[in-house]
């Protein structure tokens, strides 16, 4: 399917799909399996549901808003300055990125925590769940010493390929509350 040039709205369902956004602004929902969307020139919004998996998208040039949900999708922000919302409903993606965009982890709850490790070229984010946090059970974590005590089996996991990370931080784990942004 091709939208062509233009500000075009879109829903995309079912298995096995290939779209071509072309130019203008456009707006997709992605409700899909096994599926090839490219974006094309534009700012565009592309809405993956959480129950989309194996797609491949690249967003194409243009200052881009990807909310990222399902699992195994591999997505690509291409050119410009691209903003990828990664929320509960994202239970795991392969982002390629580059060093105008940015990762925001948007999270529901208070209890929800974040952490990340740096390795190499390399970022993983977990995102644990606690299940009856509150203010003092976050606070006395703050040494990171037994984060696997903390799981529920709702982990979600991101792995972001991209040099630029590499400025965020040496040590090996970190501690983030409610949002991340990377840049």
């Amino acid at each position: 399917m091709n939208l062509g040039e233009g500000d075009d709205h879109g829903k995309v369902f079912g298995n096995k799909n290939i779209v071509y956004l072309g130019e203008g602004n456009d707006e997709l929902e992605v409700a899909s399996h096994d599926s090839v969307i490219s974006a094309g020139s534009g700012n565009d919004s592309l809405y993956m549901h959480k129950k989309s998996s194996n797609n491949n998208i690249d967003a194409g040039t243009g200052d881009d808003l990807l909310y990222l949900g399902g699992t195994n999708n591999s997505v690509t922000g291409g050119e410009g300055a691209d903003v990828f919302i990664i929320g509960k409903d994202n239970l795991s993606s392969k982002l390629t990125v580059d060093s105008q965009d940015y990762i925001v982890f948007d999270l529901d709850s208070y209890q929800d925590v974040m952490y990340y490790r740096y390795n190499d070229n390399d970022l993983l984010i977990k995102h644990r769940f606690l299940a009856e946090a509150d203010k003092s059970d976050i606070d006395s974590q703050a040494d990171n010493a037994d984060i696997d005590s903390q799981e529920d089996n709702t982990d979600v996991n991101v792995q972001c390929q991209c040099q630029y990370f590499q400025t965020i931080s040496k040590s090996r784990r970190h501690r983030i509350n409610q949002r991340l942004f990377c840049r």
